[in-house]
């Protein structure tokens, strides 16, 4: 009961001021009525756990077109679009976006942001066709999580507890999170503080400060609504069942680490990766792309303390809630990966009236 009251006056506290999607938007723009994905890989197998919805593609890129004097196609999918769509599923209130949408939303986004990265990358990357089989894989994540999701709830929780302590990006929100948070950190460090800051733009060395402690993140610009929820619903399982929240973060499954070193080898293997600087990418490139990098962190972070919270708390909700947010990095991620190296990338293009 106890628990209980303090998640209601938690989502209480976090409800004043929510977005509502879609409809964003206010500020009077560029006249965008839509935006052109058609180049975006799309295949039987995607069809079977996305549901495209171009509609409410392009209200969103309307929505982001009226909140901005310069829309950028980039900003809107890698920025505005994933923001929306973990806005929707991890805040106070009941999503409005179906996940076989957000899967497609984010599979979009995903990819686009893989193909305007290519050009500035700072390492060798293969340039090959996109086929349906290299998305095989996701697929079959997809559609264990939809399995787990439509049936008991103990399935939810073995699932959530599992993926903590995996140590890959795609399935281990901790790992996923303390990667990312290493990638951002590393690429907004000067050189000479043996950082990645390409030569020639500049970035606030501060935009993320993390500890050894377990999810402890301080961002330099904005904090998604989501993430300062799933913090304050975390920070109230702790409270009420630290122990169970203390076996969880130190216990060391046969074959992984506790969670204190699974996120410390993301963030090391973060700053390995991307150690080289990006050739030739303007400061306007890099604003977008520290910005999705920053929400991207944000997302992962939210999504860990949902799962722990999930687990502490024994709340059938949030374990749902917890596994279908995790899933949705699978699309992001094998997206832009499928980004990077194809050889017939097009970037997405607005649709004006």
């Amino acid at each position: 009961m106890k628990a209980k009251m303090i998640l209601v006056m938690v989502i209480l506290g976090l409800l004043v001021g929510l977005v509502v999607v879609p409809g964003v938007g206010a500020k009077q723009g560029p006249e965008v009525v839509g935006l052109d994905v058609s180049a975006a890989p799309w295949f039987p197998n995607l069809a079977t756990v996305m549901t495209p919805d171009q509609d409410l593609l392009d209200e969103l890129a309307r929505d982001y077109a009226h909140s901005t004097d310069t829309p950028s196609e980039n900003e809107f999918l890698t920025g505005y679009l994933p923001k929306v769509i973990f806005e929707d599923h991890l805040g106070a209130r009941p999503s409005q976006i179906p996940l076989e949408t957000k899967f497609w939303l984010l599979h979009v986004s995903g990819y686009y942001g893989g193909v305007f990265l290519e050009e500035y990358a700072p390492f060798p990357l293969p340039s090959l066709p996109i086929f349906e089989f290299m998305y095989d894989e996701s697929v079959g994540l997809i559609m264990s999580d939809m399995a787990v999701l439509g049936g008991p709830v103990e399935g939810a929780f073995d699932l959530l507890e599992y993926n903590l302590y995996v140590p890959d990006s795609t399935r281990g929100p901790i790992y996923n999170c303390g990667y990312n948070a290493g990638y951002l950190k590393e690429i907004v460090t000067p050189q000479q503080d043996g950082g990645a800051l390409p030569d020639g733009v500049t970035a606030d060395e501060d935009y993320i400060i993390y500890s050894d402690d377990l999810l402890d993140f301080e961002y330099g610009d904005e904090v998604m609504r989501c993430l300062r929820l799933m913090r304050a619903i975390d920070l109230a399982g702790q409270g009420t069942n630290p122990e169970r929240y203390e076996e969880i973060v130190t216990a060391e499954p046969p074959g992984f680490n506790d969670l204190y070193t699974t996120q410390a080898n993301g963030i090391a293997q973060g700053h390995l990766v991307w150690y080289t600087p990006m050739v030739g990418i303007p400061q306007w490139a890099y604003d977008e792309l520290i910005y999705v990098s920053l929400l991207y962190v944000q997302a992962a972070e939210a999504t860990a303390h949902a799962a722990l919270a999930a687990l502490t708390l024994e709340s059938h909700g949030l374990a749902y809630k917890a596994v279908a947010s995790n899933s949705l990095f699978i699309p992001w991620l094998t997206s832009y990966r499928m980004g990077l190296i194809d050889m017939n990338g097009q970037l997405a293009t607005f649709v004006y009236e």
